[in-house]
């Protein structure tokens, strides 16, 4: 585990006590000080250290209120690539499984490259075809 349970440990109390809206990012410098005494310097700005889990950063960033959203954001997801695996296309499909290898494991949020995956899956899941008049209809 690489010490992340540890790191798990220390966090926690914090999404206790910040269950609802959960401290932000600027915030969790702070909470990332106090609870593992360790932050991230890239240049002039600090950051708050990683907890290697996604899931768990976004319920410290936003609370139960973001990981909800962030849920639906995935599930979408899931379901315009299932749409187009279901169409002949199975890219999207494999490209989630190395985008959830990063969300339970590393630091996605910032990554663009994710974000371009996210938009291509979604592109994929929009679907067009064409009737019998030869006009073309959109299915979600």
């Amino acid at each position: 585990l690489s010490g992340r349970d540890e790191i798990l440990k220390s966090l926690w109390p914090y999404v206790d006590k910040h269950l609802l809206c959960g401290v932000g990012q600027t915030g969790y410098v702070d909470v990332s000080k106090e609870a593992i005494d360790k932050v991230s310097v890239f240049g002039n700005v600090t950051y708050g250290y990683s907890p290697h889990n996604v899931i768990i950063e976004v319920l410290l960033y936003t609370g139960l209120i973001g990981l909800l959203l962030w849920m639906i954001f995935w599930w979408n997801n899931v379901k315009a690539s299932m749409r187009a695996f279901r169409n002949n296309n199975m890219l999207p499909l494999l490209f989630l499984i190395p985008i959830l290898g990063c969300v339970l494991s590393a630091q996605i949020l910032t990554s663009k490259w994710a974000y371009l995956i996210y938009a291509y899956i979604i592109s994929a899941g929009i679907i067009r075809n064409k009737t019998m008049n030869g006009s073309e209809t959109l299915n979600r």
